[in-house]
């Protein structure tokens, strides 16, 4: 949803904004005639009116964002995309409330960070037409031009003033006073609670989580990745074979044979074998791994054909993720993102755990304000259950299945709602290495002669190691000239590292795979995360360094690569501080101190979706957490790779 940039507000106009088209837009002949005099700007004017050609303030071009763009992982889209496109770069709020309206109902003002994209009204995403917010001194508005935008809705003042008695009772009963603000997963400051009740206005702020990420958003309980009806154990043939979480019915589910013609351990091996040979992605290789083939001898085989038997596929379940923070923000308008994954530890002969992880990622079919409320709502009400039970494990599973069928995504290849499989591992390093390296590769399904396959593709938002000069990298020089040109967008979280270097010699950036140290080599200590001589600036190069594969899994987090360890059978999975909460200090300057906690900054996310109020006719639910009477204007989508 774009932003409606003219004082003079007609429905044409509106009509326009809606459908997506930009400020050059004229009325006279409604949507189709407004979309059509933005065609020259836009890629497709059917893309025009399908709410994806955005504008930044006084551009005299469009960038149009493709439905197939939208839908897919939101990290690796154009940088400038990200920052011309409300649903994926919105615009900060730094104060709403409420005050009565006429006839009992309710005025919402929005105080925005300054924002050169935002006009005299920002028109809103909503299921029953569009709700606009003014700042032209008209409908509710108190005084034009002074960022703080105003909508009256037909929600009753008295309902808000009911709810935020009863959210401020809880945080009383829950012994909070002040809660973290966060920047992505890094909690930057704390913000008081003010108990105190106006009479006159209600204050609405950001939900204060009151679920288990235990069990909405990062499930290990072994009652749900053991559990019998759904996981199988290859050495004790307890369980069941081809459960719907076991990884080998996942990969069937990819493999779609019915409408592929592909064999599913066809798949599976293919993509094992992508190890034993060296890969060629832009120009950057991942040497080959051939310790693959103690993994494929290892996996049981069918004895009729003496293909892979993927019913005892030698993995373990560690983990279910609810990545609904992926998701971008739909009060703007149609947006995907939001993703759901498996963890799997492979596991070594007589079952004992290796250190090499599987985590199979897929998008989650739902696009719109309501759908991912619902989404939302749903992943919330499993706090109320107890992991393990029949009646938790039936809904979580009853979520899975809506990412994890077959077709559950008609328009994607195979119909499979995956994105990426990635693996993490350092099992699989040749012998005779002195120091073991973890890996992180990244497998898309890929059209190919044989049919769809998972073939590998370059790890995203992370350079090939030569631009590292942590590890003396010879083509560090670029790495810092990149990031001095991007220092904006990468402080703002919505830079992308392109496939290729943007200057010359224009070769390959992106790494066909990633590599991390932790241990001295050759004497010297290898450095996990991405530096070089000449970065302007220190916080710009953490940021980048922190959405990288390696920085993420390594020194910019504290982690010693896994954020979801191995586990034997009838153990629990162990989790980073990263995920859990941990203070690590910056590796380039190690005065400087970093207080992530990525868990509980996914949870707000998941209750601002649960929590927004999607339709202008809809008074805020029950929930217990602040709930919005609006869109959800505060979601910023992470837009990470990790």
């Amino acid at each position: 949803m774009t932003i409606e940039r003219r004082s003079v507000v007609t429905s044409a106009v509106i009509a326009a904004l809606v459908s997506g088209c930009g400020p050059q837009a004229r009325p006279g002949g409604g949507a189709v005639g407004a979309c059509a005099a933005e065609a020259a700007h836009c890629t497709a004017a059917a893309q025009c009116c399908s709410n994806r050609c955005e504008f930044s303030r006084g551009a005299t071009a469009g960038v149009c964002t493709s439905p197939a763009e939208l839908d897919g992982p939101l990290a690796a889209l154009p940088a400038d995309r990200k920052h011309a496109d409300l649903r994926l770069d919105p615009p900060a709020v730094l104060e709403a409330s409420a005050v009565a309206g006429p006839d009992g109902g309710s005025i919402v003002n929005v105080r925005f960070a300054d924002d050169p994209r935002l006009g005299p009204t920002v028109a809103l995403a909503s299921d029953n037409g569009p709700l606009v917010l003014h700042d032209d001194g008209t409908a509710g508005d108190a005084r034009a031009g002074d960022r703080i935008y105003a909508a009256a809705l037909p929600v009753a003042f008295a309902q808000l003033q009911a709810d935020e008695r009863r959210v401020l009772a809880d945080l009383a009963r829950r012994h909070i006073t002040q809660v973290p603000q966060f920047d992505g997963p890094e909690i930057v400051a704390e913000r008081k609670i003010d108990p105190a009740i106006d009479p006159s206005r209600v204050h609405l702020f950001d939900p204060v989580p009151a679920f288990d990420p235990a069990r909405t958003l990062l499930i290990t309980d072994l009652g749900v990745v053991e559990d019998p009806a759904r996981t199988f154990n290859p050495c004790t043939q307890a369980g069941t074979a081809m459960g719907t979480w076991t990884f080998g019915y996942l990969m069937s589910q990819i493999a779609n044979q019915p409408v592929t013609g592909v064999d599913p351990a066809d798949l599976v091996l293919d993509w094992l074998h992508q190890w034993d040979d060296t890969q060629l992605i832009d120009g950057n290789t991942a040497p080959r791994r051939t310790a693959i083939d103690g993994v494929i001898a290892q996996w049981p085989k069918v004895a009729a054909t003496g293909k892979l038997d993927l019913a005892r596929a030698p993995l373990k379940l560690l983990a279910i993720v609810n990545r609904i923070d992926l998701a971008g923000n739909p009060s703007y308008g149609h947006v995907g993102g939001a993703e759901g994954r498996f963890v799997f530890g492979v596991l070594g002969p007589g079952c004992a755990t290796r250190p090499f992880t599987v985590i199979v990622e897929y998008g989650v079919p739902r696009r719109t304000c309501s759908s991912l409320r619902q989404w939302a709502l749903a992943w919330e009400a499993l706090d109320a259950m107890t992991p393990g039970t029949t009646a938790y494990n039936a809904a979580l599973e009853a979520l899975t299945q809506q990412f994890a069928s077959a077709s559950a995504d008609p328009g994607k290849l195979a119909g499979s709602a995956l994105d990426q499989l990635r693996s993490d591992e350092n099992a699989l390093h040749a012998p005779g290495d002195e120091q073991p390296q973890w890996e992180l590769r990244e497998f898309t399904l890929q059209p190919t002669a044989a049919g769809v396959r998972l073939r590998e593709a370059t790890v995203k938002q992370t350079p090939d190691d030569k631009f590292n000069g942590a590890h003396g990298g010879a083509r560090a020089g670029d790495l810092a000239t990149w990031i001095n040109a991007h220092q904006p967008d990468i402080l703002a979280s919505t830079h992308t590292v392109p496939d290729v270097l943007p200057f010359p010699p224009g070769d390959g950036f992106l790494g066909a795979a990633t590599l991390n140290f932790f241990n001295p080599i050759n004497g010297m200590f290898q450095h996990d995360f991405w530096t070089a001589s000449g970065i302007a600036s220190n916080a710009a190069r953490h940021k980048f360094s922190l959405a990288t594969c390696n920085g993420c899994h390594g020194a910019e987090t504290g982690t010693s690569f896994l954020h979801v360890g191995p586990a034997s059978f009838g153990s629990a999975a162990s989790l980073s501080g990263f995920l859990t909460g941990a203070t690590v200090p910056d590796p380039v300057v190690p005065a400087t101190k970093y207080h992530f906690d990525e868990l509980a900054a996914r949870a707000v996310k998941l209750a601002q979706f649960a929590g927004a109020a999607c339709s202008r006719l809809q008074p805020p639910i029950a929930l217990p957490h602040a709930a919005f009477p609006l869109p959800p204007l505060g979601v910023r989508p992470a837009l990470r790779a990790h």
